[in-house]
């Protein structure tokens, strides 16, 4: 879950960088500091003294270049700082990812042409296999599923581009090229002419099935205004159907943001709370009737979104999770798990459903998120680590792959009432 900050830029300086820091001194100064002064997660790692134990990896890293050594010899540095942390919400995005997410936050789509595929290796596998498609992008409309076997890219099998057979395909669409897929499906051999688009941001959408249940697809809590207002209204599309249960999937979703996750909770629960402790204090969110609102310090229920339709679901409801279900949705199945609202099915989830993070600028473009939060209940005990499923059944890839079965989403529709 993602509670940003404006991007600040503070430049701390080492004795031994004081006269002319270096732009790869400068990138390390930052990036140490910010671990030092905002780290706020549960990491054992001496992460107070990264500045003392990793410079001098620096100095040999940068040995000759003296002030021209440039910010790409401190990179790799930084990502070991962050492989000692071992805290999954604390990581660096490139100055191109990093813009790409602000996108997506604000309300805009990719930069470049997409096709609107999710893809992920499978065991003993060259092959990529689509896990979720893009509602309404050109590889839906071209009839892709989920469960689909990516084989081939332009008469050329996976196996000859190796691990760089998802950055080809990647790389073909943003360039305006027509790319050809050889696809798998249950070992039925298909092929697919497609072409990227500039596409919009992903929003939650519902599939209504023939047997009256639906299932809601949330793929992330990212875009600021708009997630929770989606759901709001498919939540009233269900209830005017008359739909005889709910499936939320939220599998593979990141999370997102804290005021689109409270803003969601409030259509499937009457009351939500969730305590962010930090550094320099603590603020509560709370859901109620449609607005999310916050208390911190002298401001009191401050009134931070107001879903303008709210509709409250109180039929059943189940939520898929997997082990890259993380964030936001993790703290929303936990909301649900604590007030027995719904049937968990699935994986344990990614793990840092007790944390969340904010963005800091570097002198690169990057973007260092840092868990700078550490989640509460009402009660102020603090929320897992990772949600645990009611009901445990393992997201099988290669089965899905193999034979197109959703097992998690068949053991969902085996016990919906």
């Amino acid at each position: 879950m993602m509670r940003f900050l404006k991007p600040v830029l503070i430049l701390a300086f080492t004795s031994s960088s004081l006269a002319f820091a270096s732009p790869a001194q400068d990138l390390f100064n930052q990036a140490t500091y910010y671990l030092a002064v905002q780290y706020n997660g549960y990491s054992s790692a001496d992460y107070q003294n990264f500045n003392t134990k990793y410079q001098p990896a620096l100095d040999l890293a940068c040995k000759d270049l003296a002030e021209s050594c440039p910010f790409t010899a401190a990179t790799p540095i930084i990502l070991q700082m962050l492989e000692e942390l071992k805290d999954g919400h604390t990581y660096l995005l490139t100055k191109e990812a990093a813009l790409e997410e602000q996108r997506q936050r604000t309300g805009l789509g990719p930069s470049t042409p997409k096709i609107g595929m999710v893809t992920a290796t499978i065991k003993d596998s060259a092959n990529r296999l689509i896990t979720d498609l893009w509602e309404g992008a050109p590889a839906a409309r071209a009839g892709l599923m989920r469960g689909d076997l990516v084989v081939s890219l332009n008469g050329k099998s996976a196996a000859e581009f190796g691990d760089s057979f998802q950055v080809s395909i990647s790389k073909a669409i943003s360039g305006g090229e027509t790319v050809i897929l050889g696809v798998s499906r249950a070992g039925k051999p298909l092929e697919f002419k497609l072409k990227g688009e500039l596409l919009t941001v992903r929003l939650p959408f519902l599939k209504v099935l023939p047997n009256g249940l639906g299932v809601m697809r949330i793929p992330n809590f990212d875009v600021n205004g708009q997630v929770a207002s989606k759901v709001h209204e498919l939540v009233a599309q269900a209830n005017r159907q008359k739909l005889r249960g709910l499936i939320l999937d939220l599998r593979d979703n990141p999370g997102g943001l804290v005021t689109e996750l409270m803003g969601v909770s409030a259509a499937f629960l009457p009351k939500t709370s969730l305590t962010f402790a930090a550094r320099d204090g603590s603020s509560t969110y709370t859901s109620e009737n449609g607005s999310v609102n916050i208390s911190q310090g002298l401001f009191q229920n401050v009134t931070m979104q107001t879903i303008a339709k709210p509709s409250l679901w109180k039929g059943s409801l189940e939520v898929l999770v997997n082990s890259r279900s993380g964030s936001a949705a993790e703290y929303l199945p936990q909301f649900l798990q604590d007030a027995k609202r719904a049937t968990v099915i699935g994986e344990a989830t990614a793990g840092v459903g007790n944390t969340g993070i904010s963005a800091f600028g570097l002198s690169d473009g990057s973007a260092l998120y840092i868990s700078v939060i550490r989640a509460l209940r009402a009660d102020a005990s603090p929320f897992p680590e990772r949600v645990t499923p009611d009901i445990t059944v393992t997201d099988d890839l290669e089965l899905l792959a193999a034979s197109g079965r959703d097992v998690v989403l068949e053991k969902a529709l085996e016990l919906m009432p």
